[in-house]
């Protein structure tokens, strides 16, 4: 016999959201030649989470538009949006959605897929 404990969440709400992208940031962090970091964000980007009734019902999607690279150097950024790297001309955008959110211990984990390129 298996033995479900159903936890309460604190403050859980139940609905949809927007993402709010003034409160929000989708970065990254590159390390280049193994010596030194280069950190960036897009600034462009949009999605939605859907809280359920089971947290474990839940999702999440997202779309970054990926001419919207930003890491302060615009000779870097011009490479990053060329065909070398992302594409951009080809692939817009960059997009997330999950496929399910489960228990890991006490915390919840919301695996996914990240389309780049196609």
């Amino acid at each position: 016999m298996t033995t479900v404990q159903q936890t309460q969440i604190p403050h859980y709400l139940t609905g949809s959201w927007d993402i709010d992208t003034t409160h929000s940031e989708v970065a990254f962090t590159a390390r280049h030649l193994m010596v030194s970091k280069v950190r960036g964000r897009f600034t462009g980007f949009s999605g939605r989470i859907v809280t359920a009734e089971d947290p474990t019902k839940s999702s999440v999607e997202a779309t970054v538009d990926l001419a919207t690279v930003n890491t302060s150097n615009a000779d870097r950024d011009a490479h990053l949006r060329s065909a070398d790297f992302l594409d951009v001309e080809r692939y817009p955008t960059m997009s997330y959605r999950s496929t399910a959110v489960r228990w890991d211990g006490d915390d919840l984990v919301v695996d996914g897929e990240l389309t780049l390129r196609g």
